[in-house]
């Protein structure tokens, strides 16, 4: 649906979809992970974040709504060795390999 169809709506249109032009910019524009990363918000659901500093597994932020402070936390649950069964679930792998790596006898 290009933009002549979306004159349609009318006033709607920009809410219902970006225009041709807007969209070709966003899938050409390159996206630096070691610069920029998604944050939570309370309003909205995420926004847009550059990072200002890294230290260690710490990471300072900057938003349009000012500064925020993170802490890296890996998904993988081999890196929590003392972690019992029920007490976290992983949404990145699924039940087996998740009681796999939790019901591990650590000696």
């Amino acid at each position: 649906m290009g933009d002549s169809v979306m004159r349609d709506f009318g006033a709607a249109a920009p809410y219902l979809r970006k225009s041709d032009r807007e969209r070709l910019e966003a899938q050409t524009r390159a996206f630096d992970m070691k610069k920029e990363c998604f944050v939570t918000d309370p309003d909205e659901e995420y926004v847009k974040a550059s990072i200002i500093s890294r230290d260690g597994d710490k990471v300072t932020a900057e938003t349009a709504k000012g500064t925020v402070k993170m802490l890296l936390i890996t998904n993988n649950p081999y890196d929590y060795g003392f972690i019992s069964q029920g007490e976290t679930t992983v949404a990145s792998i699924n039940d087996a390999d998740e009681l796999m790596a939790t019901d591990v006898r650590r000696d």
